[in-house]
């Protein structure tokens, strides 16, 4: 595929994310981003746990409209009325004292709220460029080069190599009795976490997070595939748009992904 395709795959209009609530619904509340961004999916599951509608203004990275609620232009924002929050932690922070309904985001003990957070900072600082920007997205644009398998693997060998080392301690962290990766509860955790691991998923080095060396996070990954929130956000994200892209390479043997 070359880059003007690759380009037209990661920024078409999406179907709205909304499509199967009532048209006749007026909402108070937009995000402002794109479905193929992570943190924009994190935050529209988040608003559907809450059983708060909400509409997508789709909007990219720095383009005109990102840069009217954030002042950097990155995505996503939140707009409530007349009120706009942006940053995925602090828009994840108002939507718990904003929204009452729907599941409790942040719930237990002081403890457990502090493993919520600690995933929900791991994901932020850490865990989204070790796996989208050190791996997805460098995998992504060398398949829209002509270079063939075995030299895109080599550019990609530190990427691999971080993704592994990161996998690891994510597995660590993850709760052994789920269901979910805290515990019994939906929280940020998962939110924030799905997003970026599904994005992983699309590409050949998914094999990475293999139920061997993952079985935590693995299992945990496909039960929460299933999730409502997960299967109403999937639209416009990586997943429906490229997953077909690698199916030859992955017929040709997975094995030589898990190196």
């Amino acid at each position: 595929i070359n880059a003007e395709y690759m380009g037209f795959l990661l920024w078409r209009p999406s179907p709205p994310i909304m499509a199967e609530r009532e048209v006749s619904i007026v909402t108070d509340v937009s995000v402002v981003g794109l479905p193929v961004n992570p943190f924009t999916r994190t935050i529209c599951m988040a608003l559907l746990a809450k059983e708060v509608p909400y509409d997508l203004d789709e909007a990219g990275p720095h383009t005109a409209t990102a840069r009217l609620h954030h002042p950097t232009g990155s995505i996503p924002s939140l707009k409530h009325r007349d009120f706009v929050v942006f940053e995925p932690m602090a828009i994840s922070q108002y939507i718990d004292q904003a929204f009452t309904r729907g599941s409790n985001l942040r719930p237990g003990t002081p403890m457990e709220q502090a493993l919520v957070n600690e995933w929900v900072s791991l994901v932020v600082g850490f865990i989204y460029t070790s796996v989208v920007h050190k791996l997805v997205k460098p995998r992504l644009q060398l398949a829209a080069s002509d270079k063939d398998e075995e030299e895109i693997r080599t550019e990609i060998t530190a990427g691999i190599r971080k993704v592994r080392e990161t996998l690891v301690w994510m597995e660590k962290l993850a709760s052994p009795t789920g269901p979910f990766l805290c515990g019994a509860n939906l929280t940020w955790a998962d939110l924030f976490v799905a997003p970026v691991l599904a994005d992983l998923m699309v590409i050949p080095e998914r094999t990475l997070l293999d139920a061997t060396r993952c079985p935590n996070l693995r299992r945990w990954f496909d039960s929460f595939s299933r999730n409502s929130v997960m299967q109403q956000t999937e639209a416009g994200t990586l997943g429906p748009t490229l997953g077909a892209v690698f199916q030859n390479v992955r017929e040709r043997g997975a094995s030589v992904f898990t190196q």
